[in-house]
Formats: structure tokens, sequence, C-alpha cells
């Protein structure tokens, strides 16, 4: 994870060919986050696809709340969504051009800006195939905030962060950091406050610029140069800043943001856009993100595998079904009821087996679950009634190949048999094969019987 006050989470995700999330600033706690700007700071994630990253986000979005700057999903304003699939239409925004000069990044840059200039055309026209219709808005009030915060009196904050290092022993900071931090005892209280008073009304002219535009969302170069680490060294904070000019502004504007490959400039020149909008966008800016970053067909990061490849793998071992088995492998469906259901105690063995979550059904009114909660781990019978009910059930789809070590793990007393399902269909599936077992599943010992647990009309919902 990186601070992100700047563009620690968008810089190096473009220049790797990775996604970078920089959610709404205290979405993501920074409890325990060696602060750079602490009124800034914004947890960031890097990650192959948007899934992930997102993912990841909605995870840790639960844990918003320990740290005073901390600001949690009910406390922000949620945006629209895209659904899931089929076609979508969307407004997006773009720098009018004097804002968009690849050729301003500096001698380092110039000899790649005729190469960027095209993979920035080339981006633009992948955002539009995907649904989004472009306008250009006005980009002053967002390059003016970003100015803001290496040359204005945020480097003051940057200074108190780091004032127990410079007071102990300064020769320990980094040589250039602690050129930025010096000069943040250059800014009066008095200047403090006017800049306060400027970046208020920057955020009314940015909603503004957004406003009258009917843009939605806000797309950028995430950077406009890639430099050599020795173009760097030479004169770091310059080009930094270089680096900076399309992610700075971001959260003093309060804007969320993810950096998305789109293209390579050239063969070994990764290129990507930054996705903004308001905060609160979040989950609308991973749609759009996941339709674009799965529509450029690019390999991910420096790996061979494509963007689909990925997100299959990592569902799969999710359980969640993102497409079937290859064509040339045989399969089958089973349905499960209990604990072999996705992310239940035992769904591991239908994962490993690379089984694939298929959809959710019902059975037909003609069953019954008991509970074998004696069994380690629990888990359900579902048997025939005359006086029954539909029961919740999954439907996997399981390689046939793997059939065989699969039903070595079914114990008794369950097994697989036909079941009918609500729409008149049948699917093999788990129910209850051996007759009078106790509630650990025992046969012929007696015991207690296993509870009837009809009434809750799932596993699921016993569960909870």
């Amino acid at each position: 994870k990186a601070s992100g006050a700047a563009g620690s989470g968008r810089v190096p995700a473009a220049l790797n060919n990775i996604v970078g999330l920089k959610a709404s600033r205290g979405l993501l706690s920074t409890h325990g986050l060696l602060p750079a700007c602490k009124s800034l700071d914004c947890v960031s994630i890097f990650s192959l696809t948007v899934s992930e990253a997102q993912r990841i986000m909605e995870v840790a979005a639960k844990a918003s709340g320990a740290d005073p700057w901390d600001r949690p999903a009910k406390d922000l304003a949620q945006g629209p969504r895209l659904p899931p699939s089929g076609p979508v239409s969307f407004r997006f925004g773009i720098p009018s051009r004097p804002f968009v000069d690849f050729n301003s990044f500096g001698s380092a840059a110039q000899a790649r800006a005729q190469q960027y200039a095209e993979a920035w055309e080339r981006s633009i026209e992948a955002v539009k195939a995907i649904g989004g219709t472009c306008v250009e808005v006005d980009y002053s009030p967002f390059q003016e905030a970003a100015n803001l915060l290496y040359q204005g009196p945020w480097v003051a904050e940057r200074s108190s962060s780091l004032t127990n290092w410079l007071n102990a022993d300064a020769e320990v900071v980094d040589a250039t950091v602690r050129a930025i931090a010096e000069h943040g005892q250059e800014w009066s209280a008095q200047q403090c406050f006017e800049a306060m008073y400027r970046l208020q009304q920057l955020r009314l002219e940015a909603r503004q610029a957004l406003h009258e535009s009917q843009a939605q969302l806000l797309l950028t170069p995430t950077v406009g140069a890639t430099y050599t680490i020795q173009d760097v060294l030479a004169d770091p904070i310059a080009l930094n800043t270089n680096l900076g000019r399309y992610t700075n502004h971001m959260n003093l504007l309060d804007l969320c943001g993810i950096a998305v490959p789109t293209t390579f400039a050239s063969p070994t020149l990764p290129f990507g856009v930054t996705l903004s909008a308001f905060a609160g966008n979040d989950a609308f800016l991973c749609d759009v993100a996941r339709r674009l970053h799965g529509a450029v067909q690019l390999k991910v990061g420096a790996m061979e595998s494509s963007v689909q490849e990925v997100e299959k793998a990592v569902e799969a071992s999710n359980g969640k079904y993102y497409g079937p088995l290859p064509s040339d492998v045989e399969s089958f469906e089973v349905a499960v009821c209990g604990a072999h259901m996705e992310g239940l105690a035992l769904s591991w063995q239908l994962t490993e087996r690379d089984g694939r979550f298929v959809r959710t059904a019902k059975t037909a009114p003609r069953y019954r679950l008991v509970a074998f909660d004696g069994m380690k781990p629990p888990r359900p019978g579902l048997v025939d009634a005359s006086h029954g009910a539909a029961i919740e059930l999954e439907i996997w789809e399981l390689p046939a190949a793997a059939f065989g070590s699969f039903m070595k793990l079914v114990a008794s007393p369950l097994g697989i048999g036909w079941i009918e399902l609500d729409d008149g269909s049948r699917v093999q599936g788990f129910r209850q094969v051996d007759v009078g077992a106790n509630s650990h599943g025992v046969v012929g010992v007696g015991g207690d019987p296993p509870p009837d647990i009809t009434e809750y009309g799932s596993w699921r919902n016993f569960l909870k």
C-alpha cells in the first residue's frame, strides 16, 4: 500500500502495467500508516485487475473508523452503478487540449512525447468503445489544485510529519524529501488560511466544470512521461512534479480514482489512464474501469496472462463462476445444499478440483431439510417428504475427472442422487441416503435424530 497523498498509488501502477486504486479519502483507514500529509493521506491498492482491487477495497473499508481522519462508507454519498454486463452509456470528461501537452514534460521525455500523445488518443477511443461519450471540461481548477500540493502551504504539513526526524538527525531523511519539507517552514499561518480559502473555491469550480459538461467522471493520462532512473536522480523534484501533474489534485479536491492500463506507448512503455470522480463514486469508477481493462486486451503486469484469465483464476479460487470450464474438459453439474456451498466449510473440496459455482436454485417443494449438527463440520441432509418445501441450493460444475476423488470425501449418511428442481429439471446432488442416522450422522446406534430445519428454507439461513 502507499499513502496516496499525491500519486504514489497510481503513478507506479501506470509505469508497471497494473491497476492502482485510490479510494475516497478516509474510506480505507490510515490507522498505523506513517503519515506523509495526514489530512490528505489515503491508502492505495496495487493489483493485477480491477476486480481484485475492488474486492480488497470492500474488505478493507469495513475497518474504517479507527483513525480520526477515517470516513466510513456510511458517511459518503454513494454514486451510481453500472450493470455487470450488457450495453451501457456514460459521459466522461477529458482536459481541454492545452492541459494535455506531452511536449511539456521536459527534455528527458521529448523523444517519447508523440508516442504518449498517440497512446492517449487510443485510450480515449477505448473508453468510447465501451459506451462512453467524450466531452471536454475546463481543467484549470484541477491543475491549480495540483500545484498547491507542493507549491503551497501543504508542504508545511509534510514538514510537520517529519519534525522529530529533522530535529533529531536531519541526515537520516532522504535529501530530496528533506529539501521539500524544509520549505514548509517558509509559510505563515495567514498564508495557510488563504490557501485553504482558495482551495475551497477550486473545489466548487471543479464540481461546476464536471456539472456543466454533464460528465460523470474525469479521464486523464495517469502520467505524461516516463523517465529513466538517471533522469530522476539528476532532477528529482522537477521530474516527480511532472509525474504528479494528473494526480496531485485528487485528495485536495476530494476525488477518488483508479489507474488502469490501456495500451503501450512503445513495446516497452506501458500507458494508462486514471478515472476519477468525487468521493463516494468508488464502485462506479470500478464498474467502468473493469469494462475498460477487459476490453483493451492487454497482458497483466509483466505476465503472459490476460486480464480475463487472471479474473477467472481469482474468482474460481473463491468458488465463483466467471465462464465455463474449457470446452475440452468433460464436466457435470452437482447440486449442493450445505457445507459445500460457496464460502462454507467444505467448499474447498470443490474449488481445489477446479469446480465452478454456476448459479443458485431451489428444489421442487417435495423435500425436507434436517441438520446433522453433531458431524464435524455440521451439514444438512435433504430427504424426500410428502409434505415438503422448496429448499435453496447451489449448482456447481465439476470436471468429470475429479468425480472419483470428490466422492471419496462424501461422508455417510450423505450421498449423490437425483434432485428435482422447481423448474421441473433434475440434477444430481447431495441427499441423505442412509436412513435412521442420528444427529451425528451415525446409522444403527440410536441417539437423537437430526432436527428438522425445513422452516429455514436453506442451510445458510439455519447457520445465521
